[in-house]
This record gives structure tokens, C-alpha cells and sequence, in this order.
């Protein structure tokens, strides 16, 4: 599935956001993708339960 999003940050969350890439050895891309991939992993196994 390819999903193509766009947003708007402000300057301490950029700071932020790049620290923690840093911190795991991330470019700030990857951490951003690593973390949408979770996000929709999470929502698609609560559909899933609630569909059983």
C-alpha cells in the first residue's frame, strides 16, 4: 500500500522529531514512515478484533 501524506510542523516539533531519528539512528523520513506503518498496524489489528 503506498499512502502519500502531507503536514505542516512547527519548529520545536521538527527539533524534536530530529532528535529522536537521531536517537534511533533514523533520517527523519524513515522515522516518520517507521511510525505511520505502526500506527496503521495498530489500527488494522483493533478492525480486526472488532470484526472476529
Amino acid at each position: 500500500m503506498y499512502v502519500e501524506v502531507k503536514f505542516e510542523i512547527d519548529r520545536n516539533t521538527l527539533s524534536t522529531l530530529l532528535v529522536l531519528a537521531d536517537y534511533l539512528d533514523l533520517s527523519l523520513g524513515e522515522f516518520i514512515q517507521d511510525y505511520l506503518e505502526w500506527e496503521y498496524d495498530e489500527i488494522d489489528g483493533l478492525r480486526s478484533k472488532n470484526n472476529v
